[in-house]
């Protein structure tokens, strides 16, 4: 079960396409890795109450507020106005709406 995440009409479609399930975890949840550019990824991180992150390692696109135990469908946010700004220096500053849903 969820060994694979389809992720669609993101702004930047870069970020679009299918992901597979990884290896280990992120902060005790599961993570993706895009199938054709294993640099991009979906995972989990603990602080700020906890969030999800969608992109490359410290290059993010998108970023969901969220503490659930696997990735929101929908509620995702570009990365530079998430969490009040707080991780805007690892935002990727091309990533434009509109949002992805997986």
């Amino acid at each position: 079960p969820n060994s694979k995440i389809i992720v669609q009409g993101a702004g930047s479609p870069i970020i679009n396409g299918e992901y597979q399930r990884d290896k280990g975890d992120s902060h005790g949840r599961p993570k993706w890795v895009k199938v054709k550019d294993k640099k991009f990824g979906i995972w989990y991180r603990r602080e700020f109450g906890g969030h999800w992150r969608m992109g490359k390692a410290n290059n993010y696109y998108y970023i969901a507020e969220s503490n659930t135990p696997l990735p929101p469908l929908k509620g995702w946010k570009i990365a530079t106005v998430a969490l009040k700004g707080e991780l805007k220096v690892y935002a990727n500053k091309t990533a434009k709406t509109p949002l992805p849903t997986l």
